[in-house]
């Protein structure tokens, strides 16, 4: 579970810090990045009453597998596309990606571990966030100076959701005995 929440705040941090350079590898201007982070927030904010209305319906664990695909598919469309259009498909999947995982992580903690200690839990979960978005620009750096590019990172990156859909959809919610 853990791993499922250091994992988007690694790689978009990660994106985010070096969007300007990502997209001006592809001929886009920096004002393009900028314009999308806008998008996010824009698309972000109604997804988290849509991604409520789910989770009354939808399992948890399968609905973190989607953000965790939608995660796969605007790495790929970051990697793989240039143009205008595509930097603002990029910015609304990564907006319904933080719309939908903003609504999880509030039903994760308590569906998986009940409410008796769940401001210590919450509070380990915050500290594997914040420590993966510490860490994620630092390996886009290293791979543009490394490799004067960010494609390579952005492949290895794309595991990371793989293995996290595989993690959210066999972590079902567990059964608690009535206390």
């Amino acid at each position: 579970i853990m791993f499922c929440q250091a994992v988007p705040a690694m790689i978009n941090t990660g994106i985010v810090f070096h969007l300007v350079s990502i997209l001006g590898q592809k001929g886009l201007e920096h004002t393009v990045a900028a314009l999308v982070l806008s998008t996010v927030a824009i698309v972000g904010f109604p997804v988290t009453f849509i991604a409520g209305y789910v989770l009354d319906r939808i399992k948890v664990h399968y609905v973190m597998a989607v953000v965790f695909l939608i995660e796969f598919i605007s790495i790929l469309i970051l990697l793989y596309s240039s143009s205008l259009y595509m930097a603002y498909v990029f910015g609304i999947l990564i907006g319904m990606l933080s719309g939908m995982m903003a609504v999880c992580n509030n039903v994760i903690w308590p569906n998986y571990f009940g409410r008796k200690h769940l401001g210590s839990i919450k509070g380990f979960s915050m500290t594997s966030m914040v420590l993966g978005s510490a860490l994620g620009p630092l390996p886009f750096g290293f791979a543009f100076d490394m490799f004067g590019g960010y494609a390579k990172i952005l492949m290895l990156m794309s595991i990371f959701p793989i293995l996290a859909i595989i993690g959210a959809i066999s972590s079902p919610a567990p059964v608690f005995k009535d206390e």
